[in-house]
């Protein structure tokens, strides 16, 4: 019985949750109907095709631009080596373990 209380109250919750996002989503397309009534179809129109023009243009010059004016970059990878090891700290910790472990381990409780 408890479980369909629980299972309830969660329905009523996400109803909620959902009637108050339709209402902002009604509220906020009666907004800018009236704030946009005054334009024309017409103007619709022209206003599209603007956008559609300069967002071509802009992916046209940003692809051009990314294929022709690229630098070159050089990168270079140096080989793996001990040498490259050396710098790493947590090697040297180790290796100072390994060179300071002592040589007569009886000492140590076992």
């Amino acid at each position: 019985m408890k479980q369909k209380q629980t299972k309830s109250s969660r329905d009523k919750l996400v109803l909620w949750v959902i009637d108050r996002i339709l209402n902002i989503q009604s509220r906020w397309a009666a907004w800018i109907d009236r704030k946009t009534s005054h334009i024309s179809p017409k103007a619709w129109v022209l206003l599209l095709a603007c956008f559609v023009l300069v967002s071509v243009a802009y992916n046209t010059w940003l692809i051009w631009h990314s294929l022709t004016f690229k630098e070159k970059q050089i990168i270079q990878i140096p080989p793996a080596s001990k040498e490259s090891r050396d710098h790493d700290d947590s090697l040297k910790a180790f290796d100072s373990i390994l060179k300071n472990k002592p040589k007569d381990s009886s000492h140590i409780p076992h």
